[in-house]
C-alpha cells in the first residue's frame, strides 16, 4: 500500500495538485461563459382576441367556452427566460380563423421579440379557443315592482312602473333565462304617494336574482307609488252545495271572514261586504277550494291583507248506515203552502229510511232532519200526495211520499 500511494500520489505531487487547481478554474470558467437551457410556465394569460366583428357583424353573438386564460410553458436560454413574465407574452385568437367547429388557434408572440429570439413555446394549456356562436335576438321583459318594508299604519302602497316592459338584447340563451325584471322600492313609513327612479334586476324562473349577459334598452324605471287609506270589510259566502248519491256532507267552513281593502276614500266608503256565490253539486270527496277574492273587488280597489283567497272546506263521507224513521206532517216544514189553506192531518205519518255515516244515527230524530214539503203549487182544498224532503246534507232519506189534506183556512168572521 505504502508503495502504491509513494508511486501513484507522492510522485510528483506538486504538478498534480497544480494541475488540479488548472483544471477547476477552467471549469468555472466555462460554466460561467456558458448559457443553459431551462423551461419556465407562465399561468392565467388572458387570450385576446381580434376581428370580432367577423363574427358580430351579422348579428351574431359569441360566448367563449374554453381557452379565455391559458398556461404556456416556454423553453429557452437561462439569460432569457429568466426575464421572461406575462406583461413580455400576448396570446390572442384572430376570429378571421374560426373554423366550422367555431374554434380558433392561439396564438402566442413576444412582445419583444428581439429579446426573446431564442425562446420558444413548447406547451399550452389551450391550443384553441373554443366559441359558441348565437344569434342576437331583442324581446320584451316585463318589469314588476318589488315593495319592501312597512308603510304607516292604515295604509296600503300601490306601484305603477313606467316603462312597464324593457327591450333586452343579447344571444337567445340569454334573453330567454330571463323571466321578468325586478324594481325594488321602500316604503317605510311612507303616508303620501311618491316618485323614484330605480334600477332592476333579472329574474330566472325560480324567481332568483342574476345577472345575464345582456345589454338593456335603458338601466332605470320609474316607480309611481300611491298609498291608499285601508278599511276592513266582511266576507259573505252564499253557497249551494249536495252531496253525490251515497255520500253526506259535513258543515261548510271558509276563511277568512274579513280582510281589508284600499282605495280611494270615494271608492272603499261604498263597500261594506264582499259577497261571494258558492256552488258546488254531487260532492263525493272532502273539499278544498280556493276563491279569489281580487274577482269580487271593483277597478281600483285593492286587497291589502296577507291573503288574497278565500279557502272553503267541506268534509264528505259515504252514507253506509241506515236506520228507520217516524215522521209527522208536523215534524215538517210546510210554510211554502198558500195561507189560504190549512192542513187537516197534520198529525199523519210517513216512515223513513234514513241514510248517514257510521254511528251517526245512535240518536237521530225526525227533527235532525230538517224534513219539508213543497206546497206552493197547491191552489185548491183536497188530498195530495208529496214527496218529503230532506234538508240536512248530513243525511239522506230515501224517496218518501205522504199523504196532504189541505182544506180552506177559517176566516176570522168564521170563527167568530
Amino acid at each position: 500500500m505504502k508503495k502504491f500511494i509513494k508511486k501513484y500520489i507522492l510522485k510528483n505531487f506538486w504538478l498534480k495538485l497544480i494541475s488540479l487547481v488548472v483544471a477547476v478554474i477552467c471549469w468555472c470558467a466555462v460554466m460561467n461563459r456558458s448559457d443553459p437551457y431551462t423551461s419556465v410556465t407562465l399561468r392565467n394569460i388572458s387570450v385576446n382576441k381580434i376581428n370580432e366583428d367577423v363574427v358580430t357583424g351579422d348579428n351574431m353573438l359569441y360566448e367563449v367556452k374554453s381557452g379565455d386564460t391559458i398556461d404556456i410553458t416556454f423553453y429557452g436560454p437561462r439569460s432569457e427566460i429568466q426575464t421572461l413574465s406575462a406583461s413580455g407574452v400576448e396570446a390572442y385568437v384572430d376570429l378571421k380563423e374560426l373554423s366550422i367547429t367555431e374554434s380558433c388557434p392561439i396564438h402566442v408572440v413576444f412582445v419583444n421579440e428581439e429579446k426573446y429570439k431564442n425562446v420558444r413555446v413548447i406547451d399550452k394549456s389551450f391550443e384553441t379557443m373554443q366559441l359558441s356562436l348565437e344569434s342576437m335576438v331583442t324581446e320584451s321583459k316585463q318589469v314588476i315592482c318589488d315593495i319592501t318594508g312597512t308603510p304607516s299604519s292604515g295604509f296600503y302602497p300601490v306601484a305603477t312602473v313606467l316603462p312597464a316592459t324593457v327591450d333586452v338584447y343579447g344571444s337567445s340563451n340569454a334573453v330567454d333565462s330571463i323571466a321578468s325584471l325586478k324594481a325594488r322600492v321602500d316604503v317605510s313609513e311612507a303616508t303620501s304617494s311618491f316618485e323614484k327612479e330605480v334600477s332592476f334586476v333579472a329574474v330566472d324562473s325560480n324567481g332568483e336574482e342574476f345577472s345575464p349577459d345582456v345589454t338593456y334598452e335603458s338601466t332605470k324605471v320609474t316607480l309611481s307609488v300611491t298609498m291608499y287609506p285601508t278599511k276592513t270589510v266582511n266576507v259573505n259566502l252564499d253557497y249551494d252545495v249536495s252531496p253525490a248519491v251515497g255520500f253526506a256532507i259535513g258543515d261548510l267552513k271558509y276563511a277568512p271572514m274579513s280582510v281589508s281593502i284600499a282605495g280611494s276614500y270615494a271608492l272603499i266608503s261604498t263597500i261594506t261586504d264582499i259577497n261571494i256565490a258558492y256552488e258546488n253539486k254531487d260532492i263525493f270527496e272532502d273539499v278544498n277550494d280556493s276563491i279569489s277574492l281580487a274577482d269580487y273587488l271593483p277597478e281600483g280597489v285593492y286587497l291589502a291583507s296577507n291573503t288574497n283567497v278565500v279557502s272553503v272546506t267541506i268534509p264528505a263521507f259515504a252514507l253506509d248506515d241506515n236506520k228507520t224513521l217516524s215522521a209527522s206532517i208536523n215534524s215538517m216544514d210546510t210554510t211554502s203552502l198558500s195561507e189560504k189553506y190549512k192542513i187537516n192531518n197534520a198529525t199523519n205519518a210517513v216512515t223513513l229510511n234514513v241514510w248517514g255515516a257510521l254511528g251517526s244515527l245512535d240518536s237521530i230524530s225526525a227533527s235532525d232532519l230538517n224534513l219539508s214539503l213543497d206546497l206552493s203549487n197547491i191552489t185548491a182544498p183536497g188530498t195530495y200526495d208529496l214527496p218529503v224532503t230532506c234538508n240536512n246534507n248530513k243525511y239522506m232519506v230515501d224517496d218518501a211520499v205522504i199523504t196532504v189534506e189541505v182544506v180552506e183556512a177559517e176566516t176570522e168572521n168564521e170563527t167568530q
